[in-house]
């Protein structure tokens, strides 16, 4: 089984978050005791892993251990994106939708890593684009110094990249999410909440639609259907993408406008 099974069909591959036992590991492939059976998964040179609360290689993972993990699953594949076993990617999880206090260990125009309370480490991706606020003023990545405790607030990216979003030396305002749901009957229709006719939206992806080209996005507690077609543009840090990008939790832009049926169309989603 190659990659090129993956790719062949984008449009109706879709991330699965997955949680289970691992089995067996052999060679770059994961065995693996799910409540939907067991799964055997590829891995590749993009895979994440994480283990005891840190980024590590694959061999760290022993057999036995229990675990969550992203899984991109197409018609006759599926390859791991990230894996962590439970009380990692539980510890992941609250780092990247939950503002974290912290103490700067060591900053650079690429990263900052941070002490948390619990002593564990992190290392945020930092960009032109992160945004610092420091005694009620923006200012500049070059002001975070060693050694002070600020506030981070994190976004995940579509490469699994924890970005900075905020560090403020004050609680930042987080707007509540709805929460990742597996059930269709959970889902909300746009058409209960007025949109304009076209526009840009920005949420956080929670369900995806198998077999179909259409996710929903959490903005403000409420649910949108999003459809995207062969036409849609897709962007990841400004350079063009494909709809294998889009993943459960990653907040997204999008360009749309509405059909005559009143459905969100997607003319472009950004990641960056």
């Amino acid at each position: 089984m190659t990659l090129s099974l993956v790719v062949s069909v984008p449009a109706f591959a879709q991330v699965e978050i997955v949680d289970g036992r691992i089995e067996n590991v052999t060679g770059k492939q994961f065995e693996l005791s799910t409540s939907k059976g067991r799964m055997n998964v590829l891995t590749d040179s993009k895979t994440r892993f994480w283990f005891g609360r840190q980024s590590v290689e694959m061999e760290k993972f022993p057999v036995g251990i229990t675990f969550s993990a992203r899984i991109k699953v197409a018609d006759d594949s599926a390859t791991v994106k990230e894996i962590a076993d439970t009380a990692t990617a539980a510890w992941l999880t609250n780092i990247r939708k939950t503002p974290q206090l912290g103490t700067v260990l060591s900053t650079n125009l690429k990263g900052i890593t941070v002490k948390f309370a619990d002593n564990t480490t992190f290392t945020y991706r930092a960009t032109e684009k992160s945004q610092v606020i420091l005694q009620g003023k923006e200012t500049s990545l070059e002001s975070v110094q060693p050694g002070q405790t600020l506030y981070f607030h994190a976004r995940l990216l579509s490469n699994y990249d924890t970005w900075l979003k905020l560090a403020s030396d004050a609680p930042p305002t987080v707007k509540p999410e709805t929460t990742r749901s597996t059930s269709k009957s959970a889902t909300v229709s746009q058409d209960r909440s007025p949109m304009p006719s076209s526009g840009e939206i920005e949420g956080t992806i929670v369900f995806f639609y198998p077999k179909a080209p259409i996710f929903d996005i959490a903005i403000d507690g409420k649910r949108y259907h999003v459809n995207y077609t062969a036409n849609t543009q897709f962007m990841v840090d400004g350079k063009k993408a494909g709809p294998n990008v889009l993943d459960l939790d990653l907040v997204v832009r999008i360009k749309y406008r509405r059909d005559r049926f009143g459905r969100i169309m997607a003319s472009k989603i950004s990641t960056d």
